[in-house]
């Protein structure tokens, strides 16, 4: 038998690379879509490659561009449909020019200026972090005195289109109510635009606009689900906090029924959270959307559990919990969260300890619970 020397074995052993069609780097594993036709290396194959919501199969952006289907009337998820799924449940609405469920009909908005429900514009991201801790609201909001169009236009002169814009839904009962939408922010961006958020809302109460009396209207906040990692680890312990923390989250949400939304729906979260995470970590919808974890949207995680309200500072303090919370879960041992990390007593007083870092949350921690402010 021949010998073989050792820079033959290296040969031998040496791993086959493979060319990515869209960035011609050379990688050791490359991945095609369902219908498309490009070799993709890790990281382009998740920013090329988008899914049905109808099939689930994966279709290549640059080559299959899929289509929105949505529900005026917004009790409906809209959805991102390849051609043949499309076709099934779709028809072009005349009044607006897009593409409603076929048993809905046709659009009817009740004020002029605002977006119809489906509407969902490119992001447009504001300041910078390294860690992607980008953070969207959308706040609901119902006229009690037919102000709506007046309380819109106030927003409008105060933020520009890249800053916010201004929805319909269904949902809502009156017919000048208003859905605001942000573009992603960092926190600290969000801190810059508080004064003028302070005066539209004060504006927006003035002149009749409800948000927290009302049983309609909710404070959405979507993540960017770039802030986990790439993992499904941090994503899981920060969803294990919120659900493991019933009465406390249902107090800092300004929510009087811990019911609201299915949040609590324990078999659910008991059998299904760990896989929905995962699922969604690949960069597929996962779960229900009526769950106080949305984890439907392929790029951000909505926590939906917050009552509706049109004091600036409310919102702040919402968005200081989250960022909060995902910086107390991002490095959590499974031995500290079985220690009691996940406990809601030990994340406040952690919390308390950066009231400079969280001042509007530390103030709702002194307000919702009774704990020390300073």
């Amino acid at each position: 038998m021949p010998e073989t020397t050792m820079e033959e074995n290296d040969e031998v052993l040496e791993p086959q690379l493979y060319n990515c069609d869209r960035c011609d780097r050379s990688v050791h594993q490359v991945r095609r879509a369902d219908h498309g036709n490009r070799d993709l290396c890790h990281s382009c194959f998740a920013t090329a490659v988008h899914y049905c919501e109808g099939c689930d199969d994966g279709f290549d952006r640059y080559i299959y561009p899929l289509l929105t289907v949505s529900d005026p009337t917004g009790w409906q998820t809209s959805q991102d449909l390849c051609e043949p799924c499309h076709g099934e449940v779709a028809i072009n609405c005349d009044d607006c020019c897009e593409y409603h469920y076929r048993d809905n009909g046709p659009c009817n908005q009740s004020m002029t200026g605002l977006e119809d429900y489906s509407y969902k514009p490119e992001p447009i991201f504001h300041g910078d972090d390294r860690k992607d801790r980008y953070f969207g609201v959308e706040v609901e909001m119902e006229s009690e005195e037919g102000r709506g169009k007046d309380a819109l236009d106030y927003f409008r002169d105060k933020f520009g289109y890249s800053e916010f814009y201004f929805k319909g839904d269904g949902s809502l009962y009156s017919e000048d109510a208003i859905e605001m939408v942000s573009h992603p922010r960092t926190l600290d961006s969000w801190r810059a635009i508080l004064p003028r958020l302070r005066d539209s809302m004060d504006h927006a109460r003035r002149v009749g606009m409800r948000s927290w009396d009302t049983s309609t209207c909710g404070i959405h906040v979507h993540i960017d689900s770039r802030a986990f990692g790439e993992s499904s680890a941090h994503l899981y312990r920060f969803a294990q906090f919120i659900y493991r923390n019933e009465a406390a989250m249902a107090r800092l949400a300004g929510r009087g029924d811990v019911d609201y939304s299915h949040c609590f729906d324990h078999w659910d979260r008991k059998e299904y959270l760990a896989h929905n995470v995962k699922r969604h970590k690949r960069g597929r919808s996962a779960g229900d959307r009526y769950m106080w974890i949305n984890l439907q949207n392929r790029t951000t995680v909505e926590v939906r559990m917050f009552k509706g309200s049109l004091i600036a500072e409310r919102v702040l303090a919402n968005i200081e919990f989250l960022h909060a919370l995902i910086e107390y879960t991002r490095t959590m041992t499974t031995r500290q969260a079985f220690a009691g990390a996940l406990k809601f007593d030990v994340f406040a007083h952690d919390a308390l300890m950066q009231r400079d870092k969280y001042p509007h949350l530390a103030a709702m921690l002194a307000d919702k619970f009774d704990m020390a402010s300073a």
